[in-house]
């Protein structure tokens, strides 16, 4: 039985995008995805050739996701191609099982295309309709304006900024470079943000 049922929206471009979960075999491909995005921006927690994770241990890690209620991964493609994607885990005691935290990217080449809003949409639509996940986090650097205004625009509030979580090159001198913001959303079952019955197009 499938976690999350598979949608199909045209986006601003014109095209189709569709976000299902990923399955096992989609790990070579994800691979070269996230090889592909950590050379595109500084707003990840990784840089090139520094993911160095091994396709058999991708896959167990996708195989893992698949059987955890409280825990998906999202992939968001266009022609067959990954595009994006979005992964987010619960925690695994019963006392915090409800809340995680979840990670969000989009290819370069696809950016300011709706296509985050999509993803955004569909996880927390996922979110409410599970009984095990009430509160879900991101962590974004504080100068990554697009990511916050996106979160904004779907409901999160800012709960506090720190610094120290991450250090890009060799110093600290750009205080943005390493504030992050923690965000969250405080799920209930009573609404959805998105219609992906009858999506209107992404804005």
């Amino acid at each position: 039985m499938q976690k999350f049922q598979p949608v199909r929206i045209r986006i601003k471009s014109g095209e189709e995008l569709g976000i299902r979960e990923a399955l096992v075999q989609d790990a070579a491909d994800l691979l070269r995805y996230v090889d592909a995005i950590s050379q595109e921006s500084d707003n990840l927690t990784f840089g090139p050739g520094e993911f160095g994770i091994p396709l058999a241990e991708e896959e167990e890690y996708l195989a893992a996701q698949q059987r955890r209620l409280n825990a998906i991964y999202l992939l968001g493609l266009i022609d067959g191609e990954i595009v994006a994607s979005l992964s987010f885990a619960g925690g695994a005691r019963r006392r915090i099982k409800h809340a995680g935290e979840f990670g969000m990217s989009v290819l370069k080449e696809h950016w300011n295309r709706g296509i985050g809003t999509m993803m955004l949409s569909a996880f927390l639509d996922w979110c409410r309709c599970k009984e095990e996940i009430r509160k879900v986090n991101l962590r974004v650097r504080v100068d990554n304006h697009a990511a916050i205004h996106l979160t904004r625009t779907l409901g999160s509030r800012v709960k506090v900024a720190y610094p120290g979580s991450s250090r890009l090159r060799a110093s600290f001198s750009t205080p943005s470079a390493w504030v992050w913001k923690l965000i969250e959303w405080m799920l209930s079952r009573s609404s959805h943000l998105v219609n992906m019955a009858n999506p209107k197009m992404a804005h």
